[in-house]
């Protein structure tokens, strides 16, 4: 056992069991001795436990507590995950499990994609000039510039089911007007409609 560990469990010792609510001590010498726990520590290093911790306990010799992880959100999510830790300061182990999301950020309104699919299958029709379609082939086969329609100003996850819904749409309508999908994104008017 380590020095940083000794003293985290020393400290643990002197208090009484059940919830902690002051844990600025506790976050300091938590925060030193994280390290000397045996886990993986799902990504978290003992720096980005300060001020976090939440629903402390102490029922020796086992210390529980729930944190916030951001991971997610540098990928776009709104959401942060919860994670529930239990650290035995005697065998040094420490383990974790995923209880739940908190909503960080307002989630991004929902997109309706049928809508949104008829007004640029209109502009395909009509073999209008914008800067969400790519001409060719004497205007016969098109290529939608999906960042212009559906942008990427939301979580990953969110864009690509928006994109994947809106394409199967458009197919659906355009289909209708002899036009085929050759390729995600990429259309062309068939004579034999």
């Amino acid at each position: 056992m380590g020095k940083a560990l000794k003293n985290l469990k020393e400290y643990l010792f002197t208090l009484s069991p059940g919830p902690i609510r002051d844990v600025v001590i506790l976050e300091g010498l938590l925060s030193e001795a994280w390290e000397e726990f045996e886990d993986d520590y799902g990504g978290l290093s003992g720096d980005k436990i300060i001020g976090r911790l939440e629903e402390v306990k102490w029922y020796p010799p086992v210390l529980g507590f729930t944190i916030e992880r951001h991971g997610a959100m540098k990928y776009g999510s709104s959401r942060a995950e919860l994670q529930d830790w239990v650290l035995n300061v005697i065998d040094g182990t420490a383990s974790y499990t995923v209880t739940g999301y908190r909503q960080v950020y307002k989630r991004s309104p929902a997109l309706k994609t049928k809508p949104l699919a008829e007004q640029i299958g209109k502009l395909i029709i009509e073999r209008k000039e914008t800067d969400m379609l790519q001409w060719y082939d004497n205007k016969t086969r098109v290529r939608i510039i999906i960042g212009e329609v559906i942008p990427e100003d939301t979580a990953k996850q969110t864009v690509v089911a928006r994109r994947k819904r809106f394409r199967r749409d458009l197919t659906e309508y355009l289909s209708q007007y002899g036009w085929e999908q050759i390729r995600p994104n990429n259309y062309r008017f068939s004579l034999d409609h």
